[in-house]
């Protein structure tokens, strides 16, 4: 759980000692943020290695009771799920009809457990942030009180950038998108029934999934999607790859671990990124993001956050399906 009690005591300081201790303040601030963020990350990336191994125990266990009660049709499915993963490393979300039911059971556990995983880092994320910002705006009072403007500009800057921070972004998104599927948006978020007005835009859905042996392999995977100047463009992104420098998988917000061959040093190896254009911005995605272009008849681009070149990308496996969702003003 994560606890107010590191910004509290900072914030008890008296305003003279507040105002004195600014820059000390405020990097000791920015040090407990990241150290607590790292904590959510890794405690997140435990509970999926964690699933994983569930998972490969549950299909071991399914293996073992169908060699003892002499099912051959059992058996057979068991070890084909066994060598697919082995090969594969990914656990799919879709699953044939006629999928054994004991290994659906397993994919759903695992699915389940991935999704719930993903709301409470999620959560936890924006509590974070909503300690980090509230401490940061007591020490900011204090200082203009003490007339100590630059000080206190500098504050509003560090509030400001990470609450437009990739992780704090990411989570805004991924929880509007959970509320939105389940019904639990925040009322008044939506029009009352008979009352919506013929719209000013058109909607695009586009769907594209980037499987290893394409485009992580290759690089940059274009799209279809022809983007216009002033699109809001909105991207979700499930499913998980395998990348050269780790034994497992790892979803779209890439690895935990600071590995150095990243295309983009700001953003960790392995998670989704994107572009408008070939020439466009690298810009982070992971499980979801939001944006206006800002140019005009530019191709999507997306891949994974590896340098180019088969030295860094071989190895790699599994895939990621990419939902894009365009609202365009109509001419």
């Amino acid at each position: 759980m994560m606890t107010r009690n590191l910004f509290l005591a900072a914030v008890m300081l008296g305003p003279s000692a507040a105002a004195a201790a600014k820059p000390a303040v405020l990097e000791s601030a920015e040090k407990t943020y990241k150290a607590k963020l790292a904590r959510i990350e890794r405690e997140h990336t435990e509970t999926l290695g964690n699933a994983v191994l569930r998972y490969k125990r549950d299909l071991d266990l399914f293996a073992a009771r169908s060699r003892r009660a002499g099912n051959l049709d059992a058996t057979l499915a068991a070890k084909a799920e066994i060598d697919r993963y082995t090969k594969d490393k990914t656990i799919p979300e879709e699953s044939p009809a006629d999928i054994t039911a004991a290994i659906l059971l397993a994919r759903t556990k695992y699915h389940k457990t991935v999704a719930e995983a993903g709301t409470d880092k999620h959560k936890n994320v924006l509590k974070l942030l909503d300690e980090y910002t509230t401490y940061l705006g007591t020490v900011q009072k204090k200082l203009v009180s003490a007339n100590k403007l630059d000080d206190a500009i500098e504050i509003r800057k560090a509030i400001q950038e990470v609450a437009a921070s990739a992780p704090v972004t990411a989570a805004k998104f991924a929880l509007a998108d959970t509320a939105a599927k389940t019904g639990n948006a925040s009322p008044g978020t939506t029009e009352p029934a008979g009352e919506a007005a013929e719209p000013e835009y058109e909607t695009i859905e586009y769907t594209k999934k980037i499987g290893s042996r394409g485009g992580l392999m290759h690089n940059w995977s274009s799209t279809t999607l022809r983007l216009q100047k002033g699109d809001e463009v909105a991207i979700k992104a499930r499913g998980s790859w395998q990348c050269t420098h780790y034994s497992l998988a790892c979803g779209p917000t890439g690895y935990a671990g600071a590995v150095q061959y990243r295309r983009d040093p700001a953003v960790k190896y392995g998670a989704l990124i994107c572009k408008c254009g070939s020439k466009g911005t690298v810009r982070y995605v992971g499980a979801g993001t939001t944006f206006t272009s800002d140019a005009g008849g530019v191709l999507l681009y997306f891949d994974a956050n590896i340098l180019p070149g088969r030295t860094h990308r071989r190895g790699c496996s599994g895939n990621l399906i990419i939902d894009v969702t365009v609202k365009r003003k109509k001419e």
